[in-house]
């Protein structure tokens, strides 16, 4: 593999202190920063395909025009992160701190892949997909009928008596 100036590809940057640092341009595909310290760095067109920065700090950090595609942001803190005219698909982004709402459906939108958020029931989604096909389908196939009768012929009349139970002896020896 040739190295350019700018190119740490696949290199392991676990844990470094990179904060105020100047990475525009480079290269780096597949580069381990995980719990990297890249607080106020700059990484303007900087290209991170598949780099792992699951736990780094990206406060105040500027990622305009980066290729991130499937790079892995899991757990990173990502406040007054600048995201403007990254490539963000396939991007995991998950358990993050400092990401606002709006920031996060515009990242979606362009492709960001967004697993573990605080546990929210999307309930558009349920209503879409569960319920209004489930209920469609009990109501359109007679399934309420249906249900009501076989609930019907399994209840027991309360006054009629108890069935019996038939006592059998052992046979004898």
């Amino acid at each position: 593999m040739t190295f350019t100036s700018n190119d740490f590809s696949s290199q392991n940057w676990n844990g470094r202190n990179l904060c105020n640092q100047n990475l525009s341009g480079y290269k780096l595909i597949r580069t381990q920063i995980n719990g990297g310290n890249l607080r106020n760095s700059i990484l303007d067109g900087a290209d991170l395909e598949y780099a792992q920065l699951s736990g780094a700090d990206l406060t105040n950090a500027s990622l305009r025009g980066a290729d991130l595609r499937n790079a892995n942001l899991e757990f990173a803190q990502l406040e007054n992160t600048d995201f403007r005219g990254a490539n963000v698909q396939g991007t995991l982004f998950k358990h993050n701190t400092g990401l606002s709402e709006e920031s996060k459906a515009v990242l979606k939108e362009r492709g960001a892949i967004f697993n573990g958020d605080s546990i929210t029931i999307d309930r558009k989604w349920w209503v879409e997909k569960v319920f209004i096909p489930v209920t469609a389908l009990l109501i359109g196939s007679s399934g309420i009928v249906g249900v009501l009768q076989l609930l019907q012929q399994k209840t027991v009349n309360p006054h009629s008596p108890p069935p019996s139970i038939e006592k059998t002896q052992p046979p004898r020896r």
